[in-house]
Protein backbone atom coordinates (compact mmCIF):
# COMPACT_ATOMS: atom_id res chain seq x y z
CA UNK A 1 0.00 0.00 0.00
CA UNK A 2 1.05 3.11 -1.03
CA UNK A 3 2.57 5.57 2.00
CA UNK A 4 -0.23 8.62 2.38
CA UNK A 5 0.93 12.30 3.98
CA UNK A 6 -2.07 13.70 3.01
CA UNK A 7 -3.75 15.36 6.90
CA UNK A 8 -7.37 14.27 8.09
CA UNK A 9 -9.95 15.53 5.96
CA UNK A 10 -12.51 18.15 7.62
CA UNK A 11 -16.18 17.55 9.03
CA UNK A 12 -17.03 15.81 12.24
CA UNK A 13 -15.12 13.29 12.02
CA UNK A 14 -12.05 14.93 10.46
CA UNK A 15 -10.80 17.47 12.59
CA UNK A 16 -8.02 17.65 14.23
CA UNK A 17 -8.32 17.38 17.33
CA UNK A 18 -10.30 14.09 16.90
CA UNK A 19 -7.05 11.85 15.50
CA UNK A 20 -4.71 10.40 18.11
CA UNK A 21 -1.38 9.05 17.37
CA UNK A 22 -1.43 5.28 18.00
CA UNK A 23 1.67 3.68 16.81
CA UNK A 24 5.45 5.13 16.18
CA UNK A 25 7.31 3.06 13.56
CA UNK A 26 10.56 4.23 11.72
CA UNK A 27 9.84 1.52 8.68
CA UNK A 28 7.27 2.44 5.70
CA UNK A 29 6.40 -1.52 5.58
CA UNK A 30 5.54 -1.77 8.74
CA UNK A 31 3.61 1.08 9.19
CA UNK A 32 1.23 -0.13 6.12
CA UNK A 33 1.42 -3.50 7.57
CA UNK A 34 0.19 -2.09 10.76
CA UNK A 35 -2.13 0.52 8.80
CA UNK A 36 -3.54 -2.75 7.24
CA UNK A 37 -4.55 -4.42 10.40
CA UNK A 38 -6.85 -1.53 11.43
CA UNK A 39 -8.41 -1.61 7.85
CA UNK A 40 -9.42 -5.01 7.69
CA UNK A 41 -11.51 -4.63 10.91
CA UNK A 42 -13.16 -1.64 9.30
CA UNK A 43 -11.29 1.19 11.46
CA UNK A 44 -10.29 4.82 10.11
CA UNK A 45 -6.71 5.30 9.93
CA UNK A 46 -3.99 8.01 8.62
CA UNK A 47 -0.25 7.47 7.97
CA UNK A 48 2.17 10.63 8.57
CA UNK A 49 5.81 11.04 8.01
CA UNK A 50 7.01 12.41 11.28
CA UNK A 51 10.48 13.82 11.88
CA UNK A 52 12.24 10.15 12.36
CA UNK A 53 9.90 7.81 11.16
CA UNK A 54 6.05 7.80 10.71
CA UNK A 55 2.72 7.53 12.57
CA UNK A 56 -0.29 6.11 12.41
CA UNK A 57 -3.33 7.96 13.73
CA UNK A 58 -6.97 6.86 14.09
CA UNK A 59 -10.04 8.95 15.50
CA UNK A 60 -10.27 9.11 18.88
CA UNK A 61 -13.64 7.33 19.29
CA UNK A 62 -12.10 4.33 17.71
CA UNK A 63 -8.82 4.33 19.19
CA UNK A 64 -9.18 2.06 21.84
CA UNK A 65 -10.31 -0.64 19.83
CA UNK A 66 -7.57 0.34 17.47
CA UNK A 67 -4.87 -0.52 20.16
CA UNK A 68 -5.87 -3.14 20.83
CA UNK A 69 -6.21 -4.90 17.85
CA UNK A 70 -2.36 -3.77 17.30
CA UNK A 71 -1.63 -5.73 20.37
CA UNK A 72 -3.27 -8.66 19.33
CA UNK A 73 -1.59 -8.67 16.20
CA UNK A 74 1.76 -8.40 17.70
CA UNK A 75 1.12 -10.75 19.94
CA UNK A 76 -0.23 -13.41 17.17
CA UNK A 77 3.12 -12.47 15.30
CA UNK A 78 5.41 -13.05 18.19
CA UNK A 79 3.94 -16.11 18.88
CA UNK A 80 4.62 -17.05 15.50
CA UNK A 81 7.66 -16.46 15.46
CA UNK A 82 9.44 -19.49 16.77
CA UNK A 83 13.40 -18.90 17.25
CA UNK A 84 16.12 -21.60 17.15
CA UNK A 85 17.18 -23.36 20.05
CA UNK A 86 20.82 -21.82 21.58
CA UNK A 87 23.74 -23.81 21.05
CA UNK A 88 24.61 -26.74 23.74
CA UNK A 89 27.95 -25.75 23.75
CA UNK A 90 30.34 -22.95 22.90
CA UNK A 91 32.70 -25.58 21.34
CA UNK A 92 32.87 -28.85 19.70
CA UNK A 93 36.09 -29.29 19.30
CA UNK A 94 35.55 -32.94 20.47
CA UNK A 95 33.27 -33.88 17.96
CA UNK A 96 35.73 -32.16 15.08
CA UNK A 97 38.27 -34.43 16.62
CA UNK A 98 36.18 -37.58 16.89
CA UNK A 99 35.68 -37.03 12.66
CA UNK A 100 39.45 -36.24 11.82
CA UNK A 101 40.59 -39.25 13.91
CA UNK A 102 38.13 -41.64 12.18
CA UNK A 103 38.68 -41.20 8.44
CA UNK A 104 42.34 -40.21 8.70
CA UNK A 105 43.09 -43.71 10.82
CA UNK A 106 41.33 -45.52 8.31
CA UNK A 107 43.08 -43.98 5.38
CA UNK A 108 46.29 -44.38 7.13
CA UNK A 109 45.55 -48.25 7.79
CA UNK A 110 44.00 -48.33 4.51
CA UNK A 111 47.51 -46.97 2.56
CA UNK A 112 49.46 -49.01 5.56
CA UNK A 113 50.05 -52.48 6.66
CA UNK A 114 47.20 -53.79 5.17
CA UNK A 115 47.44 -52.46 1.82
CA UNK A 116 43.74 -51.91 -0.10
CA UNK A 117 42.42 -54.48 1.59
CA UNK A 118 39.78 -52.03 3.07
CA UNK A 119 38.20 -51.41 -0.43
CA UNK A 120 36.61 -53.83 0.24
CA UNK A 121 34.47 -51.27 2.65
CA UNK A 122 33.74 -49.00 -0.37
CA UNK A 123 29.51 -49.00 -1.02
CA UNK A 124 28.19 -51.38 -4.56
CA UNK A 125 25.10 -50.98 -5.03
CA UNK A 126 24.22 -54.43 -5.94
CA UNK A 127 25.52 -55.89 -2.85
CA UNK A 128 23.58 -53.46 -0.25
CA UNK A 129 20.70 -55.05 -1.84
CA UNK A 130 21.85 -58.57 -0.98
CA UNK A 131 21.86 -57.77 3.01
CA UNK A 132 25.37 -55.62 3.36
CA UNK A 133 23.88 -52.92 4.86
CA UNK A 134 27.00 -52.27 6.75
CA UNK A 135 28.55 -51.21 3.15
CA UNK A 136 27.04 -47.62 4.01
CA UNK A 137 28.76 -46.78 6.67
CA UNK A 138 32.20 -48.39 6.13
CA UNK A 139 32.09 -46.48 2.81
CA UNK A 140 31.84 -42.68 4.50
CA UNK A 141 35.58 -43.82 6.05
CA UNK A 142 37.22 -44.66 2.98
CA UNK A 143 38.94 -42.25 0.82
CA UNK A 144 40.56 -42.65 -2.48
CA UNK A 145 43.91 -40.15 -1.70
CA UNK A 146 45.46 -37.71 0.05
CA UNK A 147 43.63 -34.88 -2.36
CA UNK A 148 39.93 -36.72 -1.88
CA UNK A 149 40.49 -37.13 2.35
CA UNK A 150 42.02 -33.44 2.83
CA UNK A 151 38.96 -31.91 0.93
CA UNK A 152 36.43 -33.90 2.84
CA UNK A 153 38.43 -32.46 6.11
CA UNK A 154 38.20 -28.98 5.39
CA UNK A 155 34.70 -29.58 5.04
CA UNK A 156 33.96 -31.96 7.65
CA UNK A 157 35.41 -30.28 10.49
CA UNK A 158 33.13 -27.02 9.50
CA UNK A 159 29.79 -29.58 9.00
CA UNK A 160 30.64 -31.64 12.55
CA UNK A 161 31.39 -28.19 14.34
CA UNK A 162 28.31 -27.18 13.91
CA UNK A 163 26.47 -29.98 14.24
CA UNK A 164 28.29 -30.54 17.33
CA UNK A 165 27.48 -27.74 18.78
CA UNK A 166 23.88 -27.58 17.94
CA UNK A 167 22.66 -31.20 19.17
CA UNK A 168 26.10 -32.60 21.60
CA UNK A 169 28.85 -34.17 20.17
CA UNK A 170 27.56 -37.92 20.48
CA UNK A 171 23.93 -36.82 18.98
CA UNK A 172 25.76 -34.47 16.52
CA UNK A 173 28.12 -37.36 15.34
CA UNK A 174 25.20 -39.69 15.08
CA UNK A 175 22.74 -37.59 13.07
CA UNK A 176 25.98 -37.41 10.51
CA UNK A 177 26.83 -40.64 10.39
CA UNK A 178 23.23 -42.17 10.11
CA UNK A 179 22.33 -39.22 7.46
CA UNK A 180 25.40 -40.69 5.62
CA UNK A 181 24.23 -43.85 6.01
CA UNK A 182 20.73 -43.20 4.65
CA UNK A 183 22.30 -40.86 1.89
CA UNK A 184 24.27 -44.33 0.98
CA UNK A 185 21.42 -46.19 0.69
CA UNK A 186 19.23 -43.63 -1.63
CA UNK A 187 22.26 -43.34 -3.82
CA UNK A 188 22.30 -47.56 -4.13
CA UNK A 189 18.91 -47.47 -5.35
CA UNK A 190 18.72 -45.00 -8.10
CA UNK A 191 22.47 -46.36 -8.69
CA UNK A 192 23.12 -50.00 -11.25
CA UNK A 193 24.09 -52.61 -9.42
CA UNK A 194 27.56 -52.30 -10.29
CA UNK A 195 27.98 -48.86 -9.06
CA UNK A 196 30.80 -48.46 -6.11
CA UNK A 197 31.41 -45.19 -4.27
CA UNK A 198 33.61 -44.00 -1.44
CA UNK A 199 33.98 -40.59 0.93
CA UNK A 200 32.85 -39.04 3.66
CA UNK A 201 30.91 -36.17 1.87
CA UNK A 202 27.68 -38.31 1.79
CA UNK A 203 27.86 -38.02 5.59
CA UNK A 204 29.05 -34.37 5.17
CA UNK A 205 26.10 -32.99 2.66
CA UNK A 206 24.13 -35.01 4.80
CA UNK A 207 24.96 -32.70 8.25
CA UNK A 208 24.62 -29.81 6.47
CA UNK A 209 20.84 -31.38 5.59
CA UNK A 210 20.29 -31.89 8.81
CA UNK A 211 21.08 -28.67 10.50
CA UNK A 212 18.98 -27.02 7.30
CA UNK A 213 16.13 -29.48 8.13
CA UNK A 214 16.29 -28.80 11.74
CA UNK A 215 16.07 -25.08 11.59
CA UNK A 216 13.25 -25.26 8.70
CA UNK A 217 11.65 -26.90 11.49
CA UNK A 218 12.18 -25.02 14.71
CA UNK A 219 11.65 -21.91 12.60
CA UNK A 220 9.12 -22.33 10.92
CA UNK A 221 6.53 -19.16 10.60
CA UNK A 222 2.75 -20.05 9.51
CA UNK A 223 1.34 -17.59 7.14
CA UNK A 224 4.94 -16.15 6.46
CA UNK A 225 6.82 -15.23 3.24
CA UNK A 226 8.35 -18.53 1.45
CA UNK A 227 11.79 -16.91 1.66
CA UNK A 228 11.53 -17.19 5.86
CA UNK A 229 9.35 -19.95 5.67
CA UNK A 230 11.94 -22.24 3.48
CA UNK A 231 15.11 -19.88 4.04
CA UNK A 232 17.22 -23.02 4.90
CA UNK A 233 15.87 -25.29 2.46
CA UNK A 234 17.27 -22.99 -0.01
CA UNK A 235 20.68 -22.36 1.52
CA UNK A 236 21.22 -26.28 1.66
CA UNK A 237 20.33 -26.28 -2.39
CA UNK A 238 23.02 -23.34 -2.60
CA UNK A 239 25.31 -25.10 -0.74
CA UNK A 240 24.95 -28.33 -3.27
CA UNK A 241 24.93 -26.09 -6.19
CA UNK A 242 28.40 -24.48 -5.27
CA UNK A 243 30.25 -27.20 -3.92
CA UNK A 244 27.93 -30.59 -4.77
CA UNK A 245 28.90 -30.94 -8.27
CA UNK A 246 32.39 -30.94 -8.51
CA UNK A 247 34.15 -32.37 -11.58
CA UNK A 248 35.93 -36.28 -12.71
CA UNK A 249 34.91 -39.10 -10.79
CA UNK A 250 32.61 -36.85 -7.97
CA UNK A 251 29.48 -38.58 -6.77
CA UNK A 252 27.11 -35.91 -7.60
CA UNK A 253 24.01 -38.15 -6.58
CA UNK A 254 25.61 -39.58 -3.78
CA UNK A 255 25.96 -35.48 -2.51
CA UNK A 256 22.65 -35.10 -3.42
CA UNK A 257 21.35 -38.30 -1.76
CA UNK A 258 23.12 -37.10 1.73
CA UNK A 259 21.45 -33.64 1.14
CA UNK A 260 18.05 -35.17 1.19
CA UNK A 261 18.35 -37.98 3.82
CA UNK A 262 19.44 -35.03 5.62
CA UNK A 263 17.06 -32.70 5.63
CA UNK A 264 14.04 -35.45 6.03
CA UNK A 265 16.30 -36.61 9.33
CA UNK A 266 16.96 -32.91 10.74
CA UNK A 267 13.13 -32.00 9.86
CA UNK A 268 12.32 -35.57 12.18
CA UNK A 269 14.49 -34.20 14.89
CA UNK A 270 13.47 -30.96 15.07
CA UNK A 271 9.98 -32.17 16.68
CA UNK A 272 12.36 -32.79 19.69
CA UNK A 273 14.77 -30.57 22.05
CA UNK A 274 18.37 -32.47 22.13
CA UNK A 275 18.62 -30.75 25.88
CA UNK A 276 16.45 -33.75 26.55
CA UNK A 277 19.29 -36.61 26.29
CA UNK A 278 21.22 -34.62 28.90
CA UNK A 279 24.61 -36.38 29.24
CA UNK A 280 23.20 -39.73 29.47
CA UNK A 281 21.60 -39.29 26.17
CA UNK A 282 24.87 -37.60 24.78
CA UNK A 283 26.81 -40.73 25.69
CA UNK A 284 24.57 -43.17 24.32
CA UNK A 285 24.72 -41.59 21.22
CA UNK A 286 28.29 -41.52 20.83
CA UNK A 287 28.67 -45.09 22.44
CA UNK A 288 26.24 -46.05 19.34
CA UNK A 289 27.92 -44.22 17.05
CA UNK A 290 30.85 -45.82 17.45
CA UNK A 291 29.40 -49.39 17.90
CA UNK A 292 27.59 -49.01 14.67
CA UNK A 293 30.76 -48.12 12.64
CA UNK A 294 32.67 -51.11 14.64
CA UNK A 295 30.53 -53.59 13.65
CA UNK A 296 30.24 -52.46 9.85
CA UNK A 297 33.82 -52.59 9.57
CA UNK A 298 33.77 -56.38 11.62
CA UNK A 299 31.22 -57.19 9.10
CA UNK A 300 33.30 -56.29 6.66
CA UNK A 301 36.33 -58.03 7.77
CA UNK A 302 35.33 -60.48 9.21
Amino acid sequence: MPFRSSPPGNGADGEESDWVVIAHVRSMNEINELELVLIAVGLKTEVRRSFWGYTLLTPKVTAAPAIEQLRLYRAENRRAKVSADPPLSRVSWLGIAGFLALIWSVFLFDQGTFGRVLGYGALQAGAVFDGHWWLTITALTLHADFTHIFANSIFGCVVAWVTCRYFGTGFGLLLILLSGAFGNTLNAVVQPDTFSAIGASTAIFGGVGVICGYVANRRFVKGRSMSLNYAPIIAAVAFFALFGLGTGNTDVVGHLMGLIAGLGLGFVVGYIDPRWLGDIGQKLSLGLTVGLIAVAWFSVLF
